[in-house]
């Protein structure tokens, strides 16, 4: 008798989204990291704020008895755990979990979406939608007023409305936000110096700040050219027996000429000491691996707007040779399928 052998079940996608509160410290970010790190096999930093993160949560039900059980655990040990400091989302997508977080209620600190992210974005306002004005304004004139009324154009009408660049965001109305947690380890590394002789003089410290540094750098792990540093801090003890700290956010792969930088603000802070210092500590945060730059869906659309600007220009010196991409055929698998070249004139 013929059988048909089953397949393998395949665990549903599931992503969380962690908001620390506003105005959270370089340090409350970078504590958050290593916490979020023991309960997740993958966790990415959300650039565009000060303490938010993209967390892999494919699987923890199985490992923490309950989704809700591994939210309560991750919140409990976070360092600003409060109902009012930290809100957690979880869905089956990056911008579905997103949203989940951004519209906690009050007094809660967790979202968990059960049902599939296009049902639960459906209601929504279109304003979620990470788009420019001009976009969003079109969409309210069309009267497309929920991110359900616009998952449900067709491809090619919303192509045609409002250009490829924001087929993105039609497809994360829908559910359809297929991008990673791409997961980053953070590291700390540290070096110290200790004086013969108190010293005050900043060009002296500055030296032994940027001395320790290089040398931190040379302890590292892995490759230091894959290292991104986000974070630089000087710890200096003077001789009463103060201890003085200074701390600045370095941004991604900053260069030689930054560091230094960074370095001699934070030694002018130490200027108050009312004694000479006798040991000065540098300590580096950082990424392993060094990220690579990702356009944000606003990006896109400036570097798209530069390239038609571009295009103009060439149309009005070069006419009769320049040619444009017609969407043709959008779920077309083959890329030549998809688009068709015409005359920019036609």
């Amino acid at each position: 008798m013929p059988y048909r052998r089953s397949r393998p079940l395949v665990p549903s996608r599931r992503i969380a989204y962690l908001l620390a509160r506003e105005g959270a410290s370089a340090e409350i970010a970078e504590r958050l990291w290593e916490v979020l790190g023991l309960h997740t096999p993958a966790v990415e930093r959300d650039e565009s704020l000060p303490a938010a993160f993209y967390l892999d949560a494919s699987g923890v039900g199985q490992s923490y008895g309950s989704e809700a059980d591994w939210c309560l655990a991750l919140l409990a040990e976070t360092p600003a755990a409060s109902l009012d400091q930290v809100k957690l989302g979880l869905a089956g997508s990056k911008f579905a979990a997103w949203v989940a977080a951004q519209t906690i209620p009050t007094g809660q600190a967790q979202r968990i979406i059960q049902e599939p992210d296009a049902r639960f974005l459906a209601p929504l306002t279109v304003d979620w939608l990470p788009l420019a004005k001009e976009p969003l304004r079109r969409l309210h004139l069309l009267g497309l007023q929920t991110l359900g009324q616009f998952a449900a154009l067709p491809s090619t009408a919303v192509a045609e409305q409002f250009g490829p660049e924001i087929l993105p965001a039609w497809r994360w109305a829908r559910g359809q936000d297929q991008r990673p947690v791409r997961g980053q380890r953070c590291q700390l590394v540290t070096a110290s110096h200790l004086f013969d002789a108190p010293d005050m003089r900043s060009e002296n410290l500055l030296a032994i700040a940027a001395y320790l540094a290089e040398r931190a750098l040379q302890d590292l792990p892995v490759d230091r050219h894959t290292w991104a540093i986000r974070q630089v801090k000087i710890t200096a003890l003077t001789e009463s027996g103060v201890q003085l700290d200074a701390e600045t956010w370095l941004g991604s792969t900053p260069g030689q000429e930054t560091m230094t930088h960074a370095l001699a603000r934070l030694i002018a802070r130490l200027d108050g000491a009312d004694t000479g210092i006798v040991e000065l500590g540098v300590a580096l945060w950082g990424l392993e691996p060094a990220p690579g730059r990702q356009l944000s869906l606003m990006e896109a659309q400036e570097t798209a707007q530069r390239w038609r600007q571009v295009l103009e220009i060439m149309n009005r010196r070069y006419a009769a040779q320049l040619l444009r991409p017609e969407l043709a055929d959008p779920d077309a698998p083959i890329l030549t399928e998809r688009y068709a070249l015409q005359s920019w004139l036609a």
